[in-house]
This record gives structure tokens, C-alpha cells and sequence, in this order.
């Protein structure tokens, strides 16, 4: 039986969402691979956001893109902490988000003492939320496995439990049961 990794999960969620002409954000450029998913997705006549606060992040999305033959997609690179993003969203955007996705902790391959943070990312999904048009859709992957996780997911958890179900349509995935807390989805599509 083949695993597919819960990136790929993520991507096969938004996937049914998400059309050529739309506007998304990849709130951690990480390696670009979700950016990357949604440029292709999205198509040269739509939009991608994308936000890191590391340039070394930014600069291998760049690369990734264009590895992929996908630099004719507009992009935007934000150089920028992801709980500024509704500060970078075109006011045509604003409300008309169809996808929105995180991947959490720190950038692979990069410095693990720079991780994202439990306050700010609570602000950025906060403020994300509010940005999905009907049926968008927000993933946010939360790695518990370390200590800024384990806030971080927990912060996460909380929030998500509190959105209205009439509202929202609410999924959480999580990989087999490992000796150390696993990786886990947290699925969001705006209802109303």
C-alpha cells in the first residue's frame, strides 16, 4: 500500500476547490512545493500570494517555479511574516480567496531554530479565515514533534474548535501513530 504524504492529502482536499482564473496564498513559501500546486492550479490568469520571512525560502520557490515551468504565473513574493498578509492582498482579493495553505515549522533544510510561532500564526489563520470566499478553503499542517509545535498546534486546536460548523466544514487528518506527536491537517471550507 502506498503513503501519501499529508502535503499530497492537503493538495487533493483543495484540489476540487480551487480553478484556473482563482487567487491563493501560500502563507510559508517553505521549498515552493504548495505554491507550486497552486500556481499550476490556478493558471495564468489567476493569482498566488506567497509569504516567508526568509529570503533563502522566497528565492527557492523562485527556483521551484521555474524548475516546474511555471514562472509565467503571476506570483507575488512576500517577504513578510504571514500575520501581515491581509496587509498584502490586493483589495480585488480581499474576500475572494479560494485557497489559502500552511505548512508550519521551519523551513526544510534551512535553520531548525527558525520556526514559525505560535502568536503570530494564530493572527495569520485568524485573519485568513476571513478572507476565504465561498468555499474556499484553508490547510494549515501543524507539527507537534518539537516544542514551538506543540504550542503552536495546540494554539491551532483551540481556534479550530471554536469555528461554527454552520459555517465552515471542518476535517482534521493525522498520520499513523508514532512514538513522538505526528504532523497533523486541519481543513477548513467556507460554507457561507
Amino acid at each position: 500500500m502506498t503513503r501519501i504524504s499529508l502535503v499530497d492529502q492537503t493538495q487533493q482536499l483543495i484540489a476540487p476547490y480551487l480553478r484556473p482564473g482563482d487567487s491563493a496564498i501560500d502563507a510559508t513559501a517553505g521549498n515552493g512545493y504548495d505554491t507550486a500546486f497552486l500556481a499550476h492550479t490556478v493558471g495564468p490568469h489567476g493569482h498566488v500570494y506567497v509569504f516567508d520571512l526568509q529570503q533563502k525560502a522566497l528565492t527557492a520557490t523562485k527556483s521551484h517555479l521555474a524548475t516546474r515551468g511555471l514562472s509565467h504565473i503571476p506570483v507575488r513574493y512576500c517577504l513578510s511574516c504571514h500575520q501581515y498578509l491581509s496587509q498584502h492582498i490586493a483589495e480585488n482579493d480581499s474576500l475572494n480567496i479560494k485557497a489559502i495553505m500552511f505548512n508550519l515549522g521551519y523551513l526544510p533544510g534551512g535553520d531548525k531554530t527558525l520556526t514559525t510561532q505560535a502568536g503570530s500564526t494564530l493572527i495569520a489563520i485568524q485573519s485568513a479565515v476571513n478572507l476565504l470566499a465561498i468555499d474556499g478553503c484553508l490547510s494549515i499542517i501543524a507539527y507537534p514533534g518539537h516544542r514551538a509545535g506543540a504550542l503552536e498546534f495546540s494554539c491551532i486546536y483551540n481556534w479550530f474548535t471554536t469555528l461554527n460548523p454552520l459555517s465552515y466544514a471542518l476535517k482534521r487528518i493525522s498520520i499513523e501513530k508514532t512514538l513522538r506527536p505526528a504532523p497533523e491537517v486541519f481543513f477548513i471550507r467556507r460554507r457561507r
